[in-house]
């Protein structure tokens, strides 16, 4: 078997179009995608003209794949973001699963996020399923890998030249922020989510594997789930040919002096394309070079057409998600409870929650538990969600779940945002969102300037800038519904 370790890179980025059809110089391509964070419909609370959707993704690969048969479509990892393990979360786990499966996704990474949800039911699934799931470095109690370290995908360029990819995936232990060569912390890069199971140092797991890929195959691929600065790491150090991220951002590709690094896209709404050759030298180099004709989005557009199969497994999951959700309403009136916490938002608004954790109003109450203040009423009221309001924070051991400036602090209590989001999928006739423009928003507040200023007033936070306080907190929202202003955050 040839071993092209030292493929050279030679790169022409394309533009940002579209178009089916792979470019005339390339042999085969990859599609990829990241970031799912549990987004299987249309990404879109209110419209149902929103990009996204695993069923007319499905159908948008069928028909590339038939114009480009020599073509592997790859999941780099954050399927479903931080899902925990409550019923919810992991039905939006086990029916992306289903779906990508179905769509005929290659390999599958498992990122920090899905591990939440548990090993075992993890593992369950792929049997049941036969979920194509990779990992070089989640590792059971003795330190053996729980899943396919790698897989061999066999293609065939136009000239009917065989080429073996060989693809591994890592995850973190948290998507890692920060620049290129920032410090990789351990912390960062290892952790015990659960008994029985660890997130190993990438970089200590990912040698041995890259080397028994290169002894079998021709090309490379790392699945990195993890971020841009874990994704620089790997290709500055290992020197796989290819490697794979999520971001919070459109997808791209950029050229490193060792390798390839795309990005991929968010919310399932575009997947990353690279259409890819392998040439042999014009000046008599025999090692051939990874050539990159092509680097553009692959939009999952409104407008394509709807896969059956998925479509059908679309219906499946959204009835029983609504199922689930209602008894979780059920629950939160039976409490007489009109705020629900911010694990409640989680299940379907993974990406936004996953941003807030990271903000200081996550922390705020433990901030305030710290200085010692959690008996000064003034402070406290600025620091928990709902307080001395109608099933808001009391206390840490009645209302502990409140604790911190949540979702609902900024956004209004959720009880009315579940029970109008259920009442507009039923109305809808799953999956579609309702058609007509006059259909009622869904219940929630989009806070402005007044919000902000009903905790940071001029008396207790008088440094305080709306601006530049906005950049730190505001995170990706769901389109609005026509001629509704929109800035596409929140």
């Amino acid at each position: 078997m040839r071993s092209w370790s030292g493929i050279g890179i030679g790169l022409c980025l394309g533009l940002l179009c579209s178009g089916i059809g792979r470019s005339a110089e390339a042999d085969w391509t990859i599609l990829y995608a990241g970031n799912r964070l549990g987004t299987l419909e249309p990404c879109s609370c209110i419209m149902s003209e929103a990009p996204g959707g695993v069923d007319r993704e499905a159908w948008l690969i069928d028909q590339f794949r038939k114009d480009t048969p020599a073509t592997i479509v790859l999941d780099v990892g954050g399927l479903t973001g931080t899902p925990g393990a409550e019923r919810p979360a992991r039905i939006r786990l086990v029916h992306a699963y289903m779906a990508l499966t179905a769509i005929g996704y290659d390999a599958i990474n498992v990122g920090h996020g899905a591990l939440s949800a548990g090993v075992d039911s993890i593992v369950r699934w792929r049997k049941q399923y036969r979920v194509p799931l990779v990992s070089a470095n989640v590792v059971d109690a003795q330190g053996k890998p729980i899943f396919d370290t790698f897989r061999i995908l066999e293609l065939r360029t136009k000239a009917g030249e065989p080429i073996r990819l060989g693809v591994t995936g890592v995850t973190a232990a948290r998507f890692i922020a920060g620049s290129a060569g920032s410090a990789l912390s351990e912390d960062a890069l290892s952790r015990s989510p659960a008994p029985g199971v660890r997130i190993e140092n990438m970089f200590d797991r990912l040698p041995a594997v890259l080397e028994a890929m290169r002894v079998q195959c021709d090309v490379t691929v790392v699945l990195c789930d993890g971020g841009k600065t874990a994704a620089q790491a790997i290709a500055q150090r290992l020197k796989p040919d290819v490697v794979l991220t999520n971001v919070f951002g459109p997808p791209t590709a950029t050229r490193e002096a060792s390798g390839i690094v795309g990005e991929s896209g968010l919310y399932g709404r575009a997947l990353g394309r690279l259409d890819l050759s392998l040439e042999v030298s014009a000046s008599g180099d025999a090692t051939p070079r990874l050539q990159l004709r092509q680097a553009i989005p692959f939009p999952i557009s409104a407008g394509a057409k709807r896969s059956p199969e998925l479509k059908k497994l679309l219906n499946d999951f959204l009835l029983v998600q609504a199922r689930a959700l209602s008894q979780m309403q059920r629950e939160a009136q039976g409490r007489k409870i009109s705020y629900m916490g911010a694990e409640s938002c989680r299940s379907c608004h993974a990406g936004p929650w996953e941003h807030w954790r990271t903000t200081a109003h996550a922390g705020a109450y433990d901030a305030l538990v710290k200085r010692g203040e959690t008996d000064d009423d003034l402070q406290l009221a600025r620091a928990v969600t709902g307080y001395r309001r109608l099933g808001g924070f009391v206390s840490a051991e009645r209302s502990g779940d409140l604790g911190g400036v949540q979702c609902e602090a900024c956004h209004g209590p959720g009880k009315d945002h579940v029970r109008d989001h259920l009442l507009l999928k039923a109305r809808a006739g799953l999956p579609l969102q309702p058609e007509s423009q006059g259909a009622p928003p869904i219940a929630m507040l989009l806070p402005d300037e007044v919000t902000c200023l009903s905790c940071h007033d001029r008396e207790t936070d008088p440094d305080f800038e709306y601006e530049a306080a906005l950049k730190r907190v505001r995170h990706p929202r769901p389109q609005a519904p026509k001629g509704q202003a929109n800035d596409g955050e929140s």
